[in-house]
């Protein structure tokens, strides 16, 4: 069935969303569904000669008064409802702009999350209810690796229990035969290719990390020149880095580009990349054959730090400490011209992501129970609200990981709050269990009950594909490891 389908994007220093979210349209178009977009953003150069149509308005959230945001907050609702979407997507990064829109209520809303998400910026999206907004999350991460990387408990049994979740694989712009092929012409001459490139070439704190890359690619190529080292160093820019390099002219060995449309191609063709490790180009090497040669710097709710030494161990990358020397980049990249990665190229997902955007759900599909018939199965009390109640028929108890929350004995569920709660109800009567799993899917529930009940129970959780969870999954978080 054909469907309307919205990106909602907004990009900053670089183009990663853009990018990342046309690899996913034309997958999407492919299958025949009409795409749209409405970004955020100064340049829209990547969708020239794309055939989207594509709605952008200025950053508004940089707006110079109110006024012109109600306006352009007015024109968004306009819009959508014009284009009237049967699915909406954002990346990565939820927006509080489009939280609240009244003409996004009661559409299909999906957030595609690249793997390198801060703990912290993670878990503060969580707090503050920004994933609530979404019917689902997609990863593109395989779950352990994504797991691996995640260090608070709380976030990490969120990420193990909410239904909302699903992991995949990378998604990334692999270039066809004709791109290669274009890029060969245009680059090779003999010589290795050697890429620098800084993403778009922007910066988020004027760190000046673009400046000292690219100069560095200057002085290597003068150290290659002097020692007849055989090499040809790219230096692609990125369309924000608007500075002129001081090449000297005598320097027959390297290359200024400002902006190359055909990135993913060149990288997929050259010995070394030196880079900036974005999500896309990063990906888009290791598809290739090419050493990558990691330099972590600033970057918005990511620990660039942290995420070069995982893809060091995972594809035998190399990481480098910020502090580099030229002589040290001039090296790593003779040594991996002459003993070249033999890595085997990633895998893209793009298409596997396409169809799960538009695959219709089953229904009646929740989060995990939590089934007690006695006060020995409960959990850990550190998880247990300190005014236990088996009173009524209310949610009446939440287990959760956060001091603050205990001390005000505030009583709210994760839908409502974001952070981890498991809402508990006392059974009765299955019907009361049957309703509670027809209504609540996207929280985990916690259900307290005599023996025979229990076992009863199990049959109505085969009913609406609930899965029943045992107490050691929870006690195995201790609020201690938190705190």
């Amino acid at each position: 069935m054909q469907q309307k389908i919205l990106f909602l994007l907004k990009n900053g220093i670089g183009f990663g969303h853009f990018r990342r979210s046309l690899v996913i349209a034309n997958e999407l178009r492919k299958q025949g569904h009409i795409i749209y977009f409405l970004t955020q953003s100064t340049s829209t150069d990547l969708f020239k000669n794309k055939g989207f149509v594509v709605f952008n308005i200025p950053f508004m959230n940089r707006l110079p008064n109110n006024l012109s945001e109600i306006f352009l907050k007015k024109m968004v609702e306009f819009l959508i409802e014009k284009v009237n979407p049967d699915i909406v997507i954002e990346d990565t990064y939820p927006d509080n702009i489009y939280k609240n829109l009244k003409s996004l209520q009661y559409r299909k809303k999906i957030l595609i999350s690249r793997e390198w998400l801060a703990d912290i910026a993670m878990l503060s999206y969580l707090v503050k209810g920004e994933y609530k907004n979404f019917d689902k999350i997609m990863i593109l991460s395989s779950k352990d690796n994504f797991l691996s990387l995640k260090q608070i408990p709380k976030l990490k049994l969120w990420l193990k229990l909410s239904s909302q979740i699903s992991f995949h694989g990378p998604v990334f712009h692999a270039p066809e035969q004709i791109d290669i092929d274009q890029v060969e012409c245009k680059y090779i001459d003999g010589r290795p290719l050697i890429v620098f490139n800084a993403g778009a070439g922007g910066e988020h704190q004027n760190e000046g990390f673009c400046d000292k890359l690219f100069n560095s690619a200057i002085e290597v190529a003068r150290m290659f020149d002097a020692n007849k080292i055989s090499a040809k160093i790219i230096i692609v820019k990125g369309s924000h880095y608007q500075k002129k390099l001081n090449i000297p002219s005598n320097l027959q060995n390297v290359v200024e580009v400002g902006y190359e449309a055909l990135l993913p191609a060149l990288f997929n063709i050259a010995k070394v990349c030196v880079l900036r490790p974005g999500y896309n180009s990063v990906h888009e090497t290791l598809h290739g054959k090419a050493q990558a040669v990691l330099i972590p710097s600033i970057s918005w709710h990511e620990e660039q730090d942290i995420l070069v030494k995982d893809l060091e161990k995972q594809y035998n990358t190399i990481a480098v400490n910020p502090d580099y020397s030229v002589e040290e980049i001039a090296g790593l990249i003779v040594k991996s011209i002459n003993f070249p990665t033999n890595r085997k190229p990633i895998d893209n997902y793009a298409t596997n992501i396409a169809n799960e955007i538009v695959k219709q759900e089953e229904k009646n599909m929740g989060a995990p129970v939590f089934i007690y018939s006695g006060e020995n199965d409960l959990p850990d009390k550190f998880h247990i609200d300190a005014n236990i109640s088996y009173d009524n028929l209310s949610p009446c108890v939440n287990f959760y990981m956060e001091r603050s929350m205990i001390e005000d004995n505030i009583k709210l569920n994760l839908i409502d709050r974001g952070i981890l709660g498991i809402k508990m109800h006392k059974i009765n009567k299955l019907q009361e269990a049957e309703y509670l799993f027809q209504k609540d899917y996207h929280s985990p529930l916690s259900i307290f009950c005599d023996k025979q009940t229990k076992k009863k129970i199990f049959d109505i959780l085969n009913k609406y594909n609930r899965v029943s969870v045992s107490a050691d999954d929870i006690a195995s978080f201790n609020i201690k490891d938190v705190l």
